[in-house]
Order: C-alpha cells, then structure tokens, then sequence
C-alpha cells in the first residue's frame, strides 16, 4: 500500500527512512537481486498491493534498505521483505527499520521468517522461536507416486472459497482471506476431498525462477503430498519451488523424489501471543516466507 497512512519519515545521520511507495519498486527488486533473492519485480507488486512498506534511502537517493508488514484482522500481523545492502549491513539499519515496522503494527502479534544473519537482531526486539521453514526447489520431474484411492484431487472453483477459508482459518488460528484472494488471482487451486468433504487446498503459481506451490493445507500429510503432486506433474522441466514447515517427512521425501533438494530455510519467529488453531488441519506449505 502507499504511505498515506504510514508513519512520518525519519532520518538517521545520512539515511532517510519513508514509506514505500509503487515508484520504489523496482529499486526493491534490484535490492533483492542483489542480495540473491529470487523475487521478480511482479512478486514485489504482488505483496506491496497488500501490505505497508519502508524504504530506506542513502544521501544520494539510492535505496539500501527495505522492511514490509502485513496486517491479518485487528490483532496479528506479518513482517518480511527485510533487506539491507551489503554495504550497510552491521550498521543498525535493519533495527531502524523494524522498529518503525513495530510502531506502525503496535498491538498486534507480530511473526516473521528469519534468515540466520536476521535471528540475532529479531531476538533482541523480543521475537522468539515457534519452529523452522525448510526450502525446497530444482527442475520438477515426475515422480513415482500413486495417490489413495480415498482421496479426491480436482481444480478448485469459485464455490470453494468458502470451504478454503474456513480451513486456511483453522490452520493459521486468523482470517487470511483477504491475502489468499490477492496472492492467488494467478495461481491453479487445487482441492481434496474424502468422502465428498473439502480436507485441504492448495496453490500453485509463477514466482522468481518458475513456479512455487503454496500454500497447502489439509487434514494430513497423506493429502498434502496428492494435492502438490498434479502440480509437480504439470511443471516437469520447470524450475519449481515449495516452503514447507520443518517435519514433513513424507512431503520432504516426496519433493526430493520430484526433483526439488533443500536449498536453506528459515526460522519462524513471533512476538506476542500465537494464535490459536483448531482441529486437526495443518500448514504444510507456505504461501511465501514474508506472508507465510
């Protein structure tokens, strides 16, 4: 979103921090690519459209620096999108602007994805660890595999949105509709049933390199794996991505079988109350590490 309701800007010596705006955008991306992620310039669209940012600029005006946050509902909130340059790093820049993330999300939960160079800084702004995200990608080839014959896998349609919500509700403990819809307008939607009920979901759609599936929910591993296995089949020779929470051993192995090896992860961190989930539904892949 812009910055008309953001904080006023500060400035720090010879760094000025203001809101982002859409004309920063491509400067992001290249600040990205500069520090090695994948993120094409329609991926830092997709996020900004729904979220709240700060750029932070040199005496030059060059961007070096950039922190975003997502608000879910009234009481819960992501943080991702943290880059520093290179040059810059070490330097308080990255506290500067979390804290300006914070002041914006005052009240809320707040949960982010760490890197390992970002874990001692969020430690130290009072984030603690609730568990791991484990990355995985390569060029998708099919893979040996044959779902159960309980389950059913087809193309989600506009009449699943509500049963998509209510399980995306129940894994995540918030209402992410909203970020679902927005993140998904691009995406193939797939949906599990057993015994004609709904028991999980997911998506698959372009990203960096290729593609990347995610989110996925279901009732159990067992569907997970048939809900991203069309997807894999339908992507062999493209370079396809997954993030997937840390002990999904049969979703893991799976992937590998496809072709997509570890390739690094992250820490997922929280301040304030987690919230709650119900039932026996899951997360077993992310919609991307900045949302989650």
């Amino acid at each position: 979103m812009s910055g008309k309701d953001a904080t006023s800007p500060f400035r720090n010596e010879q760094i000025c921090l203001r809101a982002m705006e859409e004309a920063d955008l491509g400067a992001a991306h290249s600040l990205s690519v500069a520090v090695g992620w994948p993120h094409r310039q329609g991926d830092w669209r997709a996020v900004f459209e729904i979220g709240h940012g700060y750029c932070a600029h040199d005496a030059i005006g060059r961007l070096v620096g950039t922190a975003m946050w997502w608000p879910i509902g009234a009481a819960f909130a992501t943080i991702g999108m943290v880059i520093v340059a290179p040059s810059l790093q070490g330097q308080g820049l990255g506290r500067q602007m979390m804290s300006a993330v914070q002041e914006a999300a005052q009240g809320r939960t707040l949960q982010l994805n760490a890197t390992l160079a970002g874990m001692k800084l969020y430690k130290s702004q009072g984030f603690r660890a609730i568990g791991a995200v484990r990355q995985y990608q390569g060029v998708a080839r099919p893979a040996k595999w044959h779902s159960s014959a309980d389950i059913l896998v087809r193309p989600s349609t506009a009449e699943d949105w509500a049963s998509i919500a209510e399980l995306d509700r129940a894994a995540h403990g918030v209402d992410r509709r909203n970020v679902l819809r927005a993140l998904t307008g691009d995406a193939a939607g797939a949906i599990g049933e057993r015994d004609a009920r709904v028991t999980g979901f997911a998506f698959c759609r372009p990203f960096g390199r290729g593609y990347v599936i995610g989110p996925i929910v279901a009732f159990d591993e067992e569907t997970a794996i048939a809900l991203a296995a069309p997807f894999v089949m339908a992507h062999a020779g493209y370079f396809v991505r997954a993030d997937i929470p840390e002990g999904m051993t049969g979703l893991s192995c799976f992937l590998e079988e496809c072709g997509l090896l570890p390739a690094g992860g992250g820490t997922t961190m929280i301040k304030g109350r987690a919230p709650r989930r119900s039932g026996r539904v899951r997360v077993f892949g992310l919609i991307n590490q900045a949302i989650g």
